[in-house]
């Protein structure tokens, strides 16, 4: 995505049909720095919301669980078109 839109770029700024804008620094945001503890699965959440932290990080630092005292790694997560089920309820696919 942004390799194409580089390329679509570059020509119209080069011949001046793009001009650049200076950014208002009054309206800039940080993001907190990612530490490990924010891939930690929260069950009560909808399934889109886990699947959304899966792949903001993925691959560090992860997400996890614990299950019975052990930390299981979720190393494939997506949501399920399976209606009726509770945040947290952990459905399986077959492969």
């Amino acid at each position: 995505l942004g390799a194409t839109l580089l390329i679509e770029t570059i020509p119209g700024y080069v011949s001046g049909e793009i001009t650049p804008e200076q950014q208002d620094d009054s309206q800039a945001t940080h993001a907190a720095k990612i530490t490990r503890d924010m891939g930690r699965v929260d069950w009560s959440k909808t399934a889109t919301e886990i699947w959304n932290q899966a792949r903001a990080f993925t691959p560090w630092p992860g997400v996890f669980t614990h299950l019975k005292g052990k930390l299981l790694k979720l190393l494939e997560v997506e949501p399920s078109d399976a209606t009726g089920l509770p945040p947290g309820a952990l459905g399986q696919a077959d492969a």
